[in-house]
């Protein structure tokens, strides 16, 4: 009887799903995932390793004392070089940590052949100076930019002159401009 009303209140929930903030931290001995579940318990939280390489993050809790619910469900590859039997999860104010050890592989290490010491360098001759003439140095940005503004003030210059030029009274009517009332 009792199972059966769990059942009939579990169908009555209404359902908040939830996006919590993952991050995953890369160390040297371990991978960590820091998951934010600000609300949650550990007694709502469910974690699962499934056989195909995936760790499995569930939750549900109630919101206050309607039928409204808050629930989550997440999933993350589990690292290729981590040790599956050393897995750690622990949850600790409203963060689940869940520490990925990788593993230890042991290379044998070779000793290496004793180096020769580095070869005494030979005295160098004293090399001639060219005859040629040195070759101009590239133009830095400052100079590019001095020749920018030279030929600039320049252009504007060239323009000022060339209105200079023109009569002033080209664009007055004949009785503002005395010149061309004495023509007539």
């Amino acid at each position: 009887m009792e199972d059966r009303r769990s059942r009939l209140s579990a169908a009555s929930r209404i359902y908040e799903d939830l996006q919590p903030y993952t991050e995953w931290i890369i160390g040297n001995t371990a991978d960590v995932l820091r998951v934010r579940l600000p609300g949650f318990s550990k007694e709502d939280l469910q974690v699962q390793l499934d056989n195909n390489g995936n760790i499995r993050i569930r939750g549900e809790r109630p919101v206050g004392n309607a039928p409204l619910w808050s629930r989550f469900a997440i999933e993350h590859r589990i690292p290729g070089n981590t040790d599956i039997k050393g897995i750690k999860a622990r949850f600790d104010l409203d963060t689940l940590y869940i520490t990925f050890p990788k593993l230890i592989t042991e290379e044998p290490i070779k000793p290496s052949p004793p180096t020769p010491p580095p070869p005494m360098p030979a005295p160098q001759k004293p090399v001639p100076p060219s005859l040629e003439p040195p070759t101009p140095a590239p133009p830095t940005l400052r100079r590019l930019l001095r020749r920018r503004r030279i030929w600039i003030h320049q252009r504007r210059r060239h323009q000022l002159r060339s209105r200079q030029r023109r009569p002033r009274h080209q664009n007055l009517n004949r009785r503002q401009c005395p010149s061309q009332n004495l023509r007539r």
